[in-house]
């Protein structure tokens, strides 16, 4: 999983977002070159080839090598020198850039796994349309094969499962050493080797070009080693449904099915099929699973947060401020559970509770541009001058900070102005943000008319 933000030198670079601030200021770059900078950091300190560089900006596109380049350059320019007073990008002869500044990954605050950000997601899974939620709490299922590890194949495995729940690409190398242990002690079991498909998915999630290949194949090939050893293993299914998913193979459902059947107090097995629900926008299907999920396993608040989304888009709006509210109270604090939290009381009919949430967010001084359009959204219906003023509030703030195009465009429609609307969605790039996760589905566009403009998923 990457990392929500790096910090080197003067600057912190927002992968999820996609913005660079240099002393707390942004940074203009085209977006290949934000882009281009994300891959560097994510693989910080290690090679990245031309090859996977390319296939990661533009896909199957031809593409000159000049354009990669020129991409270099414009970053060499904008970022300086580093430490010592050498480039921060580094040309690897032959083969591709090095990105070699000292790098502090800081990891995402309670309340958010996405990898990426659907968008929130990488681009090379935002271009395969998929997302992948990793739990970052591991329960072992009663019994099965688990029980019929030695002990020390048992003692190496739960360490495996440990490492592999903080998801980075040090943590998943640790987890295939522990793996690898348990495929030595125990060869006939095939949790070793599911243990290993799930971290080499780990790993392909964080990967583009022919290296996500090598470790989505090696992931694929783990899992059917495991359902080799064992037809009727729970986990085994459950690791084919991930990898099945991540290619968009519509037989991953049949082996979701399979798995929560085998063991139906396969708690990662139930968060992963509601996950993979999500993905196909199945709100309802999403909201069971993930709620069995829950009632399996002591959920953190990354668990509680996502249920919540799930009961948002499903129209369940009282369960979903519940479970907001949960999350704040089990620790989450990520201004996006506010946000949310006021969306939802929003959608139940209650204003005044939403923009007291609002109020919250603000004194905390969080996201002030999209704590303003939430806050347009919700007065515009009965106040829609107070809401413009919400708006333009939102929008002296896009300087330093991004602003969500679907609660501009709801805002303004609910205010009265649907042609302007329509024109900021044409205008503007739609894309899953904080305040609208699946802009498609948002429910906030009920009885609007803003649907002659084509929404993504």
């Amino acid at each position: 999983m990457s990392a929500q933000k790096f910090e080197f030198g003067h600057f912190v670079f927002d992968a999820r977002r996609r913005v660079l601030l240099r002393r707390g200021s942004k940074v203009r770059l085209p977006n290949k070159a934000l882009e281009a900078l994300s891959l560097l950091l994510n693989q910080a300190g290690k090679p990245v080839s031309k090859e996977d560089m390319h296939e990661a900006l533009w896909g199957d596109s031809f593409v000159d090598d000049a354009n990669l380049t020129q991409t270099i350059y414009v970053l060499r320019k904008t970022l300086g020198n580093g430490t010592p007073g050498k480039t921060m990008i580094r040309t690897v002869p032959k083969l591709g850039y090095e990105f070699v500044e000292p790098v502090n990954e800081v990891a995402a605050s309670p309340g958010r796994r996405f990898i990426g950000w659907p968008a929130a997601l990488s681009a090379a899974m935002v271009t395969a349309g998929i997302f992948v939620l990793y739990s970052v709490a591991y329960a072992p299922p009663t019994g099965g094969a688990e029980s019929l590890l030695p002990t020390a194949a048992l003692k190496a495995y739960e360490l495996g499962r440990t490492a592999w729940i903080n998801p980075s690409s040090a943590s998943a190398s640790r987890a295939i050493v522990q793996f690898k242990q348990v495929v030595k002690l125990a060869p006939r079991n095939p949790l070793g080797y599911d243990g290993l498909s799930d971290a080499n998915l780990l790993l392909a999630g964080q990967s583009s070009g022919k290296t996500r290949r090598r470790f989505l194949n090696e992931a694929e090939s783990l899992a059917r080693e495991a359902l080799a050893l064992d037809p009727n293993s729970s986990e085994a299914h459950a690791s084919i449904a991930q990898v099945l998913a991540f290619q968009r193979n519509p037989d991953a459902q049949q082996e979701f099915e399979r798995a929560v059947a085998l063991n139906p107090k396969n708690a990662l097995a139930h968060r992963w099929f509601g996950e993979y629900w999500l993905m196909h926008a199945k709100f309802n299907e999403a909201y069971l699973e993930l709620a069995r999920s829950n009632a399996l396993q002591p959920p953190v608040p990354q668990d509680l947060f996502w249920l919540g989304v799930a009961q948002y888009y499903a129209r369940h709006f009282v369960d979903a401020a519940a479970s907001f509210r949960e999350t704040l109270a089990a620790g989450g604090s990520d201004p996006e559970i506010g946000l949310h939290l006021a969306l939802a009381y929003d959608a139940k009919g209650d204003a005044p509770a939403a923009l007291r949430e609002l109020d919250v967010l603000q004194r905390a001084r969080r996201d002030s541009a999209n704590i303003h359009v939430v806050r347009a959204s919700v007065l515009a219906t009965h106040h829609p001058a107070a809401a413009l003023k919400e708006i333009s509030a939102a929008l002296r703030s896009t300087k330093t900070e991004p602003v969500s195009a679907m609660s501009v465009a709801i805002a303004l429609a609910r205010a009265g102005k649907i042609d302007e609307g329509r024109t900021w969605l044409r205008e503007h790039r739609v894309q899953s943000d904080e305040t609208s996760i699946f802009p498609r589905f948002d429910p906030r566009l009920a009885g609007l008319r803003l649907y002659s403009v084509r929404l993504p998923v």
